[in-house]
């Protein structure tokens, strides 16, 4: 019969730990602050640029697209909370700015604690986004163009995806005939 060698056990226990490292690498939980603000803001500027959004659910004064699990549980003039899962969600729309407004980018310029703001300018919008670290993995996301912005805290795991659906929501917003035609 065979000794025992421990260090053949030690050395199988060290090669699952580099796969379970290399597979929490991949699924994002060790992504870094300066990745996870890089990917958001890609993910906005995408969005911003994206002709093509289709709006899905029809309120008072706007219509919008609005991801599928995402619910509107207020709707007060010119705000809309929403909710997907426990996340909430602020979108303010100003029908009377025009989507090159960069109004709301200059306010949010104003924020302590940023960590990262960036613009976009094109020929027929302005759009922003802006990351403020709220703790550790704790984040204020907000995203505008021109007249409307959406704000949420995030994770540095969800920055990205929040970004880019937000970004599609305010870059979706389409006034209704009770509202002004100005900012279409």
């Amino acid at each position: 019969m065979k000794e025992f060698q421990p260090k053949w056990v030690l050395l199988g226990l060290c090669g699952i730990a580099v796969i379970i490292v290399i597979v929490m690498m991949f699924t994002g939980l060790f992504t870094t602050e300066k990745k996870a603000i890089e990917k958001a803001t890609g993910a906005a500027k995408q969005e911003v640029k994206r002709e093509d959004v289709k709006v899905n659910k029809e309120l008072d004064d706007i219509s919008l697209y609005l991801p599928e699990k995402m619910a509107v549980i207020s709707e007060e003039s010119n705000n809309l909370i929403l909710q997907e899962d426990d996340q909430k969600y602020i979108l303010f729309y100003n029908p009377f700015e025009k989507q090159t407004n960069d109004t709301f980018y200059l306010s949010a310029k104003e924020a302590k604690d940023i960590r990262s703001i960036s613009s976009f300018e094109l020929k027929d919008r302005f759009g922003y986004i802006r990351i403020i670290a709220l703790d550790d993995n704790a984040y204020e996301l907000q995203v505008g163009v021109g007249g409307a912005k959406m704000t949420t805290e995030t994770t540095k795991r969800a920055m990205e995806e929040d970004a880019r659906d937000m970004m599609k929501m305010v870059r979706s917003i389409q006034y209704t005939a009770n509202q002004t035609s100005s900012s279409s």
